[in-house]
């Protein structure tokens, strides 16, 4: 911590002005402009080796890649502005995690989606009602109650034909005409009564 603060202390009261004064009132004009031709050539390399690492990670395209590190390597550094405009914005790995999220999230929703059975309308497959038509598209299982689609004929849980059958009694007819020949009787009022058995 000592040293921390030893060294905290020689920056605070560091004398930049004298360091910058003897500095350069040592270098010449040509050491100066030597110095800034060594500094553009150090960018002008590191620009080269990083446009052939990016444009590497940009396009699977032999020319294009060709064509971006000459732009630099012929253009000087000043070529990095045309290099930023024209490079592909999205890196190959971010292309492939882009489609790739696409096609499971496509996948997913089209497992989902089904089409009414009445109207043909796109709808989510666990929808009781079309939307469009209002067709009731499912319906509870006779025995389980369990929530099956309308065209099914046998519930695949329990088996139970989903097919109501009308159930017609016989009845003697004995039976049924006494009872529509009864007519009812007026009485003074002109108000319909039934006999009393």
């Amino acid at each position: 911590m000592d040293v921390l603060l030893n060294i905290l202390f020689w920056i605070v009261e560091f004398d930049y002005i004298w360091f910058f004064q003897t500095t350069f009132s040592a270098l010449s004009p040509n050491t100066i402009v030597s110095i800034l031709v060594w500094y553009f050539f150090l960018v002008w390399i590191a620009l080269i080796i990083w446009v052939t690492k990016d444009i590497t990670n940009r396009s699977s395209s032999l020319f294009v890649q060709i064509f971006s590190i000459l732009l630099i390597l012929l253009w000087t550094p000043f070529s990095i502005i045309i290099y930023l405009l024209i490079r592909p914005s999205k890196t190959l790995f971010e292309k492939y995690y882009d489609s790739t999220y696409e096609e499971e999230y496509y996948d997913d929703v089209e497992e989902n989606i089904t089409k009414c059975s009445h109207c043909g309308f796109k709808i989510w497959a666990d929808y009781k009602y079309c939307p469009n038509c209002k067709t009731c598209l499912k319906r509870e299982c006779i025995e389980c109650k369990a929530i099956l689609p309308e065209w099914l004929k046998v519930c695949p849980y329990c088996g139970k034909d989903q097919i109501k059958k009308e159930v017609v009694e016989e009845v003697k007819v004995e039976e049924i005409i006494p009872e529509i020949i009864k007519t009812p009787e007026v009485d003074t009022k002109g108000e319909e009564t039934l006999e009393s058995k």
